[in-house]
């Protein structure tokens, strides 16, 4: 009975749910279509790849498109860190995670992987906000598409920058269009930069992977994206697909 009743409820919201945002189309909000970026984005896109599951590049190949950018942003980035501290923030569990902590380990670096759920990969169970970490304590702190979801922003980055050594850095990706925090899913990339830059980090990579598709197939829409793109009041799906934004930056010099 709970299963019938939970499903009629369920419908019904979905139904008050389309009403609401048709309202909202209809009378109010217009979505941004320009933004003023702090820094420009250099587009990454592989142009030898005609198919998702025949790139070259990317190891994971029985994956989502979206994850194989993942997968490159981080051998690309962190397969070269050699004898570090690195923090890992949003490790997950061993099941989709583990990747980087296999990369930075095999050079001989210390990882550390903190989740707001206790996992069987997390080292220690923590919000991003408040981490049981004495200041200075590592080299590179590593986000991947983590960011997206933060409730407070300005809040964790300022805990990062705690916790960073004065010539640290931090490397954020998270995916544009797909789910998350509104920004994100607008992709409102002057707010983003503006929540880094006063936190007192200095921008010093900003890429878009795949935003410029070119011949590849686009990363497709379904129900989930849909429901986040109508909450942050995009109602036309047609020139919208997701792609992958990262960015590092740095402790400001002191």
């Amino acid at each position: 009975m709970n299963g019938f009743f939970g499903s009629i409820c369920e419908n019904i919201f979905i139904f008050l749910e389309e009403i609401y945002y048709d309202i909202v189309r209809k009378t109010s909000f217009k979505p941004k279509s320009k933004f003023n970026w702090f820094v420009p984005a250099t587009d990454i896109v592989c142009s030898e790849c005609s198919n998702y599951g025949q790139c070259k590049h990317c190891d994971s190949r029985g994956e989502q498109s979206i994850r194989r950018c993942q997968r490159t942003i981080e051998k690309e980035n962190y397969g070269n860190l050699q004898n570090l501290d690195i923090l890992e923030i949003g490790c997950g569990a061993k099941e989709k995670g583990g990747y980087i902590k296999a990369l930075v380990e095999a050079n001989n670096c210390r990882w550390t992987g903190v989740d707001i759920l206790s996992t069987d990969l997390a080292t220690h169970v923590c919000s991003v906000e408040k981490m049981p970490f004495p200041d200075k304590s590592f080299d590179v702190a590593i986000g991947s598409h983590t960011f997206e979801h933060w409730k407070k922003p300005h809040k964790a980055l300022k805990e990062i920058y705690r916790v960073l050594k004065d010539d640290g850095f931090v490397s954020l990706t998270a995916p544009i269009h797909l789910h998350g925090e509104k920004d994100f899913v607008l992709g409102n990339f002057d707010k983003i930069q503006n929540i880094l830059l006063k936190t007192g980090f200095k921008i010093a990579k900003f890429e878009t992977w795949r935003r410029k598709h070119s011949d590849l197939p686009v990363y497709p829409l379904n129900d989930y994206n849909k429901k986040y793109l109508r909450k942050a009041g995009i109602f036309e799906y047609d020139n919208i697909y997701i792609y992958t934004v990262h960015l590092i930056f740095k402790k400001q010099e002191v």
